[in-house]
């Protein structure tokens, strides 16, 4: 998902993905996803989170994507995905043309 060309589809969903790995490898998935032809992209957010701090690869870290370094529009939908720890954990809905043109 980092490099690979993406297979067309109307979505992509990636949860539970971003999440654990570092900043600048989460850039080079969102950037990849941009070049695909999909309509629309579902991703793990977490809206209480006020900090997307990095993370080493493979550890974990909340992400709310609406944050910097990301500046993501508010999502179209959400739906709740409480995994029992996180009460924010949601999976939100954007479309992949009105991503920032930054990533």
């Amino acid at each position: 998902m980092l490099t690979s060309t993406l297979p067309d589809s109307d979505v992509i969903l990636c949860r539970d993905c971003l999440a654990h790995l570092p900043t600048k490898f989460t850039s080079l998935v969102l950037q990849n996803i941009k070049r695909s032809q999909a309509g629309y992209l579902i991703l793990s957010h977490y809206p209480l989170c006020t900090e997307n701090k990095d993370v080493a690869m493979g550890k974990f870290r909340r992400l709310n994507l609406e944050l910097a370094p990301f500046h993501f529009p508010p999502p179209l939908e959400t739906w709740e995905d409480f995994d029992g720890q996180y009460e924010d954990k949601t999976l939100a809905v954007w479309k992949i043309a009105r991503l920032p043109s930054h990533l």
